[in-house]
């Protein structure tokens, strides 16, 4: 999902990425599989369970494709434990960089944010719900992707708070690069003490769908 979205774009901007995942045995594990067949990604690190089922998440919209419902199965992301990561420590330490989703469980984040002489590490918020896993490392993760609701709820602040009230005390938290989604106003982006905002290149369109 996420992790395998971010390793396919830094690939098409000609960077060597390594994706650590967890794929069932099936034909979406067979579809993810070809996607990733890019010159610049190593997938040998995912874990295969040739026994499960890929994992899958339904969502549900409503007419201004805003998400009513979503319902989703994600126990292979569980299968990626710290002893897991522990095989790939080396790789993870020689990395330009670490991204990882907040799908990842808590005791696997926590891991890797204590990681020793491992390099920079970003992450991606995921929803409200999954986001707060980063409440313990405010401090000490380097980069975040989040939008607002997300943002608000990591900092227990209301979720109306102004898109320039959030950055600041994200940034005040410790975290030097951030990357804040404000849907259809654009990107509000921090990095070096400088900020900025890159609007949509073009007009929004009718929203079908939030996904």
């Amino acid at each position: 999902g996420v992790a395998r979205n971010i390793a396919e774009n830094l690939a098409h901007l000609g960077r060597h990425v390594r994706l650590i995942c967890s794929k069932g045995d099936d034909d979406f594990a067979a579809t993810i599989t070809t996607s990733l067949a890019l010159p610049l990604i190593v997938n040998s690190a995912c874990h295969v369970s040739s026994d499960e089922a890929s994992e899958m998440y339904l969502n549900v919209f409503d007419h201004g494709g805003e998400v009513l419902h979503a319902i989703n199965t994600m126990a292979l992301i569980d299968l990626l434990t710290p002893d897991y990561l522990k095989t790939f420590e080396d790789d993870l330490k020689s990395s330009a960089l670490i991204v990882a989703d907040c799908n990842l469980s808590q005791d696997s984040l926590d891991w890797l944010v204590g990681l020793d002489g491992r390099p920079n590490l970003y992450c991606d918020g995921v929803s409200p719900e999954k986001i707060i896993k980063l409440k313990p490392h405010l401090g000490r993760i380097d980069g975040l992707k989040c939008n607002q609701k997300e943002a608000a709820d990591l900092l227990d602040l209301p979720p109306e708070t102004a898109p320039s009230d959030l950055m600041k005390q994200l940034v005040l938290q410790g975290i030097s690069t951030v990357i804040l989604s404000l849907g259809q106003n654009g990107v509000l982006c921090h990095k070096g003490g400088n900020e900025v905002t890159i609007p949509h290149p073009e007009k929004p369109q009718n929203i079908v769908s939030v996904s």
